[in-house]
């Protein structure tokens, strides 16, 4: 038996505006879509180097994650993605308009260069240039 990590899944309030982001300007391709209950949608995105990314959209509408939300807050935090060029990247993302909340800047401790942005739903992404340098765990 082998787990693997196969997708993620993003309730957003604005398809549209989520595929333009997601598939316009990250790149991830449109696999299809279902729509099931009570106009409750779900596309599906990939892109040639990780899981798939599920776009939920409901037709009742909740509440925006707030952009000043606390990192020590329980649960999901970001999703991290990796790029050859964390600068370039960056300004590729800003000259779209992209909000940056962190960097781009080079973590010593780690040994990576890294960045952090929002989606239009202010979900918090990343984007780094490594696998960080890690301490052995200790329990």
């Amino acid at each position: 038996m082998k787990l693997r990590f196969e997708h993620v899944a993003i309730t957003v309030s604005d398809m549209k505006k989520s595929l333009a982001f997601y598939r316009d300007i990250l790149g991830f391709e449109v696999m299809g879509q279902l729509t099931l209950r009570d106009g409750f949608l779900i596309v599906y995105l990939k892109n040639e180097e990780g899981p798939i990314i599920e776009l939920f959209e409901f037709a009742e509408k909740g509440e925006h994650i707030p952009e000043n939300r606390h990192d020590r807050n329980y649960g999901f935090k970001h999703l991290c993605f990796r790029v050859d060029d964390v600068n370039a990247y960056s300004e590729y993302l800003k000259g779209h308009g992209v909000t940056f909340i962190e960097g781009p800047r080079y973590d010593e401790k780690a040994q990576i260069h890294l960045a952090f942005f929002l989606d239009p739903d202010n979900n918090k992404l990343e984007i780094t240039s490594a696998a960080a340098v890690m301490e052995q765990y200790k329990e």
